[in-house]
């Protein structure tokens, strides 16, 4: 089935990180992301009667770019059972197969739980909310928000309900969901840093500062940051220190294909070829869209 599916086809159905579709969608478009993959993989092994679930990977969130916002995403794979051997199955082995569309994640094929159909859909329209609020559609992502909040509750979604808010022009709306998420949990960074940005609209500066200043000691290191500033650097021709910020996005999140694209830059420029070929080979195996994949590819057609 999954080589059908996969490989076997004339179109293949492909990894793209920005397409959250719906399972019929998945296979019209051939292209989804690892959360639309999950699903569709589940439901199609369902259909040929093989037991399967989608899995919730436990490891660090990785920052993600959707136009112009950068959130934290979850990643997901699916587990599906290719043969009958009693009760005592274990994950990826004695019947299940785990399955991960993503390129780089393998390795953490066993940092997986199960998650009920109902968290998966929730995922689901969290993930279309994002799309939709990227679009400037915000009825339509206000809309897909309430409807993941009302399929399965969590805090990520409380918090996007609040930037939701805050663009649609709703301040008092958005101020009054931060403090219903943190009312439960202090340590959400996310919520900090965005009630910081709505107090600083607001003209809240001294409360503004305090939210920042909380978000800044529980928020997970970005590599964003240090990719921004190494771009800047590598366009004034300041090699080696460019380098040095991209080496630092890679300990954040060692397959970022941004990153290990800068490092190839950096290699190529200072005359190593072959570590710049090295680098642009891995991120565009890590490519999370076509888009950026070709990007890359025109990149080394152009130079290496």
């Amino acid at each position: 089935m999954l080589a059908l599916l996969f490989h076997d086809l004339d179109t293949p159905i492909r990894y793209h990180a920005d397409m959250n579709l719906t399972p019929s969608e998945t296979l019209q478009q051939r292209l989804g992301n690892c959360l639309s993959l999950a699903i569709f993989t589940a439901v199609a092994a369902r259909y040929w009667q093989l037991p399967a679930q989608v899995q919730s990977v436990a490891i660090a969130p990785r920052w993600m770019r959707n136009g112009d916002l950068v959130t934290l995403s979850k990643h997901v794979n699916v587990r599906v059972k290719t043969q009958d051997l009693g009760d005592n199955n274990v994950i990826g082995e004695n019947g299940y197969r785990v399955v991960d569309f993503q390129q780089g994640y393998e390795r953490y094929r066993f940092r997986a739980q199960p998650i009920s159909d109902r968290q998966a859909a929730a995922l689901f329209y969290h993930n279309q909310s994002v799309n939709w609020l990227v679009e400037g559609h915000y009825s339509e992502a206000y809309w897909a928000a309430k409807t993941s909040l009302m399929t399965h509750p969590e805090s990520e979604t409380f918090n996007l309900l609040g930037v939701i808010y805050r663009r649609a022009g709703l301040p008092k709306a958005a101020e009054a969901v931060y403090r219903y998420v943190l009312a439960f949990d202090e340590t959400d960074a996310s919520v900090w840093q965005n009630l910081s940005v709505l107090l600083n609209a607001q003209g809240r500066p001294l409360e503004a500062a305090n939210a920042k200043v909380k978000a800044a000691r529980l928020m997970p290191d970005n590599p964003f940051d240090f990719i921004d500033q190494a771009e800047l650097l590598l366009a004034d021709g300041h090699v080696a220190k460019a380098k040095t910020l991209y080496e630092k996005a890679l300990e954040i999140d060692d397959i970022n294909e941004e990153a290990l694209w800068g490092m190839a830059k950096c290699y190529y420029l200072s005359g190593q070829a072959q570590l710049a070929l090295r680098f642009v080979d891995k991120a565009l195996l890590l490519a999370s869209t076509p888009q950026v994949h070709e990007r890359i590819l025109q990149w080394k057609a152009a130079h290496l």
